[in-house]
């Protein structure tokens, strides 16, 4: 009987110790490229550029769950220096989606670049930072940039072999 007590005991505390971090999910990532393939995979995917012109790949790892969505965009011209806020525009979306795609976004000037995605409230779903060395588009950025988005679920059936 006491065996069998405590072996439960383990096993809860197992449990609760697998279960606490599924709860408390972190943040998604985001992720660049120059562009995006038919199937969603950002082209030359990296941390550091040459163009300016950039796509940026915001991957939950849950659905988003809310139809607005705030997009930030903080730029840091020289390593140490403070950032400052460039961009912050508000955006509708799908609430089911967990990838979102910000294509051809053509940044003003060489730095790096923090991009965050987060809920109206403020929560944040996805982050992540890029460094522009050279500057080849003399592009404006938009008011209202593109979106595409959609959900890994939908990936996988799209894509599926054999289908």
């Amino acid at each position: 009987m006491k065996r069998t007590f405590i072996t439960l005991v383990l096993l809860a505390v197992f449990v609760c110790l697998t279960y606490v971090p599924l709860c408390n999910a972190s943040a998604g990532e985001a992720r660049f490229g120059t562009g995006v393939t038919s199937d969603w995979k950002l082209i030359n995917e990296a941390r550091e550029f040459d163009t300016n012109l950039i796509t940026c790949g915001f991957f939950g790892t849950k659905p988003f769950g809310t139809m607005s969505v705030v997009v930030s965009i903080y730029h840091q011209e020289k390593p140490g220096a403070t950032e400052s806020i460039l961009e912050r525009v508000t955006l509708e979306i799908n609430p089911e989606w967990d990838v979102m795609l910000l294509p051809e976004l053509p940044l003003p000037d060489i730095g790096k670049y923090t991009f965050t995605l987060s809920t109206a409230g403020g929560d944040s779903l996805a982050s992540g930072s890029v460094t522009i060395t050279e500057k080849k588009v003399e592009e404006k950025m938009p008011e209202q940039p593109k979106v595409e988005g959609t959900t890994l679920e939908g990936l996988f059936k799209k894509f599926k072999p054999g289908q």
